[in-house]
């Protein structure tokens, strides 16, 4: 389901670039386009993650390979608040998105893992622990691709 969700922002991005292609520079392109997998991988999957640990743990543990705990409610709140910050990129820019890119990818690239050694040590094949390790770390990959080039055509923007 987040794989959708973040092809959905992509596709939602490319719409939108396509339609604005000849009014927006290079850098502008870019910055719309990390703006699209903020909003989708941080805003709209957070809250999801939020609802579904906060409201629902009793469905999404086990999806997890987990028992219902409050711990459940931790990872909610966690969630929410990154969705949060990431439908505040709407309006706060700049600086703001470095932090984040940086706070998510860690995140996600930790949980990635997490998720990894679960699977190899425990052999934990849940669905929402197995197929979370190609959304965890390449949704963070492709945001710091999309942030990396977003910083390198932004310091060669005339000033």
């Amino acid at each position: 389901m987040f794989i959708m969700i973040l092809l959905m922002g992509i596709i939602i991005g490319l719409i939108h670039l396509g339609i604005k292609k000849n009014t927006l520079k290079r850098n502008e392109k870019i910055e719309l386009f990390l703006l699209y997998l903020i909003i989708f991988a941080v805003g709209i999957i957070g809250t999801i993650a939020f609802i579904g640990h906060v409201f629902f743990p009793e469905k999404i543990a086990p999806k997890i390979g987990w028992q219902v705990s409050p711990f459940e409610t931790e990872v909610g709140i966690h969630d929410g608040a990154w969705a949060l910050l990431g439908f505040l990129a709407i309006w706060i820019r700049g600086s703001f998105w470095h932090a984040i890119v940086i706070g998510w990818s860690f995140f996600m690239i930790g949980a990635g893992i997490g998720h990894i050694k679960e699977t190899i040590i425990y052999g934990n094949y849940a669905p929402y622990n197995f197929s979370m390790i190609f959304f965890d770390i390449g949704s963070a990959i492709l945001m710091i691709i999309f942030w990396i080039l977003w910083i390198k055509t932004k310091a060669k923007e005339p000033a």
